[in-house]
């Protein structure tokens, strides 16, 4: 049956076709085949078989096509869809650097989403997040970077400006004009005394990169504001 729907093209038995071929269940084992059909099903931006397409290359079988093709391109399109298992590999990448510069603020971005989705399904509470919540100045990096994009959900100027900061100075983050105006105008909305950094970043910047900072403003708004939601909530759960 799998074959069958993989012939008429439907990404979902492509993927469950490639997992045969790939373990070798029902089915001689034949990897450049489990291969060909996993890319298939991703090229139809199936999520599950993005993630697992990413997973095959990581771990040396077959080369990413295209840039596009790369394990993170892969996940970032998983994510799109709402993969809770794309959140959690992206938190991975981002907080250890594979595949892509290393971000804390993103990694934390990622590791609430994952969180969320972990607790929607099962009622648990995630540990880094409660470890991290309520404390100002965990020694951890990670846990350190955690407390502060969590602190940011609840509208914390100070959290905010601080993000900035990182993505100003290259600490813990890749460099960024861009990101930096953004988290320093959340930070000034939001009350914090920045408006003598935004204008200090803004003189460095060019008209192009100006209107992307703009562009992205609404939307972390927006973000920020759902995962403070979820983030309470999760910070209130106990293992």
């Amino acid at each position: 049956w799998f074959r069958l729907s993989a012939d008429q093209n439907w990404a979902g038995g492509q993927y469950y076709l490639a997992l045969a071929y790939l373990g070798g269940e029902a089915t001689q084992k034949d990897e450049a085949l489990g291969l060909e059909m996993m890319r298939k099903a991703a090229d139809q931006n199936h999520s599950d078989a993005l993630c697992e397409l990413a997973s095959l290359y990581s771990r040396d079988m077959g080369e990413p096509r295209n840039e596009q093709d790369r394990p993170i391109h892969l996940l970032l399109r998983a994510a799109s869809q709402d993969n809770a298992d794309a959140y959690a590999r992206l938190a991975f990448r981002y907080r250890h650097g594979l595949g892509i510069e290393r971000d804390l603020i993103e990694a934390s971005r990622w590791d609430c989403r994952a969180a969320f989705g972990e607790y929607s399904s099962s009622g648990r509470g995630d540990p880094l997040l409660v470890k991290s919540a309520g404390k100002s100045q965990p020694t951890d990096p990670f846990l350190a970077a955690l407390s502060l994009y969590t602190e940011a959900t609840r509208q914390n100027p100070q959290a905010m400006a601080k993000i900035g900061s990182f993505y100003l100075t290259g600490q813990n983050a890749p460099k960024s004009l861009t990101k930096a105006w953004l988290w320093f105008q959340l930070a000034r909305e939001r009350g914090g005394d920045t408006s003598q950094d935004v204008s200090q970043i803004e003189a460095q910047m060019n008209a192009e990169q100006l209107k992307d900072a703009r562009l992205l403003l609404a939307p972390a708004q927006k973000e920020l504001a759902q995962v403070g939601v979820e983030v309470r909530a999760l910070s209130e759960v106990k293992e």
